[in-house]
């Protein structure tokens, strides 16, 4: 295996602005030892659903407020209720205040459109699922 001083030399006989970056780096590494250790911060991956004071529902998704109307707030706490489980379209357009699944299914498309960009524009580990003719779920993703 080759020493430190005998890949520096290599790298210098290469020339160049990009072989002397790298030997800087190499020299800080070496300074300080090794590798450098980063501290990582567990995210957070939660979905809270909370009452405000003035009576208004507020979403925290990652431990981050999120801006949503009442009705997509509404869906998805129903659904988080019930993760993991398929809610059907009557019981869903029951819980948003539609009268029926037929006159309201194309609403909640769009509700569950808007829903599904917000999980994914704040990175939560949540999946919003069809089932066929049946109606939707919440499910976790599994991660490694």
């Amino acid at each position: 295996m080759r020493s430190f001083e005998s890949l520096r030399s290599i790298d210098l006989s290469l020339g160049g602005g990009d072989a002397r970056q790298r030997i800087e780096e190499l020299d800080q590494l070496r300074a300080l030892g090794g590798a450098r250790k980063v501290a990582r911060r567990k995210k957070a991956d939660g979905i809270a659903i909370v009452n405000g004071a003035d009576g208004q529902t507020l979403l925290f998704i990652n431990e981050r407020f999120t801006e949503a109307p009442p009705k997509q707030i509404a869906l998805l706490s129903y659904l988080y209720e019930r993760i993991g489980r398929v809610v059907p379209y009557d019981m869903l357009a029951q819980r948003l205040g539609y009268r029926s699944a037929s006159e309201s299914i194309h609403v909640m498309q769009q509700h569950v459109a808007c829903v599904r960009k917000l999980l994914a524009k704040y990175n939560a580990p949540y999946a919003l699922v069809l089932s066929h003719e049946i109606g939707y779920g919440l499910c976790k993703i599994a991660r490694q």
